[in-house]
């Protein structure tokens, strides 16, 4: 599959329309936490639904998801207009119990017709270094050295 593909797929699966959101058939729904770390694809690693509630100053969603790192690992959750590249807004949450939730705060401005894109980044180079210590020591990485 081309590099193009892999991103439209990805992308399809994080659209979120105002009403209802898309979701491929060949995802699983929730982090399969039965395997170990190191078995599980880097995509298959974070799972999340969003809530999205108007509100007098903006549209305010609530991210709530699992995810398969350690205690402590950053995950980046951001908005933008799913025709964009640029984020209306972001926000850094940590990793509990396997467990993040983050509120975005609320987006003022009008929103153009259409769908937006709610997307969850981990970036191994912005952890800190324990947290990557606990990932080489608990065997997240499918190979070593990572």
């Amino acid at each position: 599959m081309s590099e193009r593909g892999v991103r439209l797929g990805f992308l399809l699966l994080v659209l979120l329309g105002l009403g209802s959101s898309v979701r491929a058939q060949s995802m699983p729904e929730r982090v399969d936490f039965s395997k170990p770390p190191s078995e599980v694809e880097a995509y298959n690693k974070v799972r999340f639904a969003v809530r999205g509630e108007r509100t007098a100053k903006g549209l305010v969603l609530t991210v709530e998801g699992e995810a398969y790192y350690p205690d402590g690992a950053v995950i980046k959750i951001a908005l933008r207009y799913w025709k964009q590249t640029r984020y209306l807004t972001s926000w850094k949450v940590k990793v509990e119990d396997r467990q993040f939730r983050a509120t975005l705060r609320p987006v003022p401005r009008r929103l153009p017709g259409g769908a937006l894109t709610v997307e969850a980044w981990f970036a191994l180079a912005e952890q800190t270094p324990e947290t990557k210590r606990a990932m080489k020591d608990g065997g997240y990485f499918s190979c070593s050295p990572p």
